[in-house]
This record gives structure tokens, C-alpha cells and sequence, in this order.
């Protein structure tokens, strides 16, 4: 007669001494998060058709550093990464961690300011082009 599988026993086979699969599960989570956040923010900046210049330790050294990462959001009160002048890729050099309300205001004025501007268009159509006049 054959004796009963313990299976209990084949449980533990193979298996190390300490089980540490649970230790870091918090920080794991955390920083899974914030990789998810950094290609969020990349893949916009792409759609947009702006160069995002930042790798990922970068992006979270800049956002360490404002202070603000916990704070960081598409809320009213949030705080964004926002383009000088609303000009160039996100880069270290060309980005400052400002409100949303801030960064809209900016992003106003920068439009207007480009809308007012006077236009040079016409100039450089009327020599690569025929004119039909």
C-alpha cells in the first residue's frame, strides 16, 4: 500500500530559508508608480511633438530636488514641470517645477505673445513659391 503524499512537506522543497518576497513590496510599488508617471509624461511631451530630454533618474533627481513630488498633479494646487517660455525640450537646464495655475498663466502669455507678434510667414512664402500675382 502506498503511503499518503505530504504535500506540506514538497511545499517547502527548493525553496531558500528566508523568504524575503514580501519585504520590499511597498518601495516596489512606489517606484512602479513614479516609472509609469515618467513615461506618462513622455509619451505627452512625444504627442505634443516636444523633445523630452530627461532619462528617468534625471527626471526623478529634478523632481526630488523642488520638493514637490508628492505634490505633483493635473489638480488645482499640483505642481508641473514647466518649459522656460514655453520653448525647447523638457531638459535639466530648460524646466522649473511650478503650479498648474502658474504654468497655465505662462502658457497664456506666451500664446498671446506669439498671436501679436508681427507675422514673417508671407516673406518666406512669396520666395519659395510662385506667386500667382
Amino acid at each position: 500500500m502506498a503511503t499518503k503524499m505530504n504535500w506540506n512537506r514538497v511545499r517547502y522543497v527548493g525553496r531558500q530559508t528566508f523568504d524575503h518576497r514580501g519585504e520590499f513590496k511597498r518601495r516596489d510599488r512606489a517606484n512602479a508608480y513614479l516609472v509609469k508617471c515618467y513615461q506618462a509624461q513622455r509619451a505627452a511631451a512625444k504627442r505634443r511633438g516636444i523633445a523630452f530630454e530627461f532619462s528617468y533618474s534625471e527626471w526623478l533627481a529634478t523632481w526630488e530636488r523642488s520638493g514637490r513630488l508628492r505634490e505633483r498633479g493635473t489638480m488645482s494646487g499640483n505642481y508641473q514641470m514647466g518649459r522656460l517660455g514655453d520653448r525647447g525640450p523638457y531638459a535639466s537646464s530648460n524646466v522649473a517645477i511650478i503650479t498648474l495655475e502658474e504654468n497655465h498663466r505662462q502658457a497664456a502669455e506666451n500664446r498671446k505673445a506669439r498671436l501679436t507678434a508681427p507675422s514673417t510667414d508671407w516673406i518666406t512664402a512669396s520666395s519659395t513659391a510662385a506667386v500667382p500675382w
